[in-house]
Protein backbone atom coordinates (compact mmCIF):
# COMPACT_ATOMS: atom_id res chain seq x y z
CA UNK A 1 0.00 0.00 0.00
CA UNK A 2 1.44 3.23 -1.14
CA UNK A 3 2.15 5.57 1.65
CA UNK A 4 0.17 9.26 2.21
CA UNK A 5 1.84 12.73 1.96
CA UNK A 6 2.76 13.61 5.11
CA UNK A 7 1.79 17.78 6.23
CA UNK A 8 2.80 19.21 9.04
CA UNK A 9 0.60 21.90 10.47
CA UNK A 10 0.09 24.82 13.31
CA UNK A 11 -2.77 25.11 14.95
CA UNK A 12 -4.36 26.94 17.73
CA UNK A 13 -4.48 25.46 20.72
CA UNK A 14 -8.73 26.27 20.53
CA UNK A 15 -9.03 24.48 17.45
CA UNK A 16 -6.38 21.32 18.90
CA UNK A 17 -8.86 21.10 21.91
CA UNK A 18 -12.03 20.99 19.48
CA UNK A 19 -10.89 17.88 17.40
CA UNK A 20 -9.15 16.23 20.69
CA UNK A 21 -12.36 16.18 21.82
CA UNK A 22 -13.94 14.86 18.85
CA UNK A 23 -11.88 11.86 19.06
CA UNK A 24 -11.97 11.09 22.95
CA UNK A 25 -14.50 8.97 22.66
CA UNK A 26 -13.55 6.97 19.59
CA UNK A 27 -10.82 4.28 17.96
CA UNK A 28 -9.92 7.69 15.48
CA UNK A 29 -6.52 9.35 16.63
CA UNK A 30 -5.39 12.97 15.68
CA UNK A 31 -4.22 12.64 12.26
CA UNK A 32 -7.18 10.19 11.13
CA UNK A 33 -9.99 12.77 12.69
CA UNK A 34 -8.02 16.01 11.29
CA UNK A 35 -7.67 14.34 7.44
CA UNK A 36 -11.64 13.08 7.48
CA UNK A 37 -12.31 16.79 8.65
CA UNK A 38 -10.24 18.08 5.98
CA UNK A 39 -11.91 16.04 3.26
CA UNK A 40 -14.97 16.92 4.30
CA UNK A 41 -14.07 20.73 4.43
CA UNK A 42 -12.38 20.57 0.35
CA UNK A 43 -15.63 18.46 -0.73
CA UNK A 44 -17.85 21.22 0.83
CA UNK A 45 -15.81 24.29 -0.52
CA UNK A 46 -15.76 22.09 -3.88
CA UNK A 47 -19.65 21.55 -3.80
CA UNK A 48 -20.26 25.53 -3.03
CA UNK A 49 -18.01 26.31 -5.86
CA UNK A 50 -19.81 23.93 -7.83
CA UNK A 51 -23.11 25.70 -6.96
CA UNK A 52 -22.08 29.36 -7.33
CA UNK A 53 -21.08 28.42 -10.80
CA UNK A 54 -24.21 27.27 -11.69
CA UNK A 55 -26.07 29.85 -10.35
CA UNK A 56 -24.02 32.50 -12.09
CA UNK A 57 -24.68 31.19 -15.04
CA UNK A 58 -28.25 29.64 -14.82
CA UNK A 59 -29.35 33.91 -14.97
CA UNK A 60 -27.60 34.34 -17.76
CA UNK A 61 -29.77 36.18 -20.35
CA UNK A 62 -26.94 37.50 -23.11
CA UNK A 63 -27.96 34.21 -24.69
CA UNK A 64 -31.48 35.26 -24.88
CA UNK A 65 -31.15 37.56 -27.58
Amino acid sequence: MARSPQVSATIDQELYDDIYKMIENTTFSMSQMVAILLKQAVKERKRKRKNAKEDSTEYNTTDLG
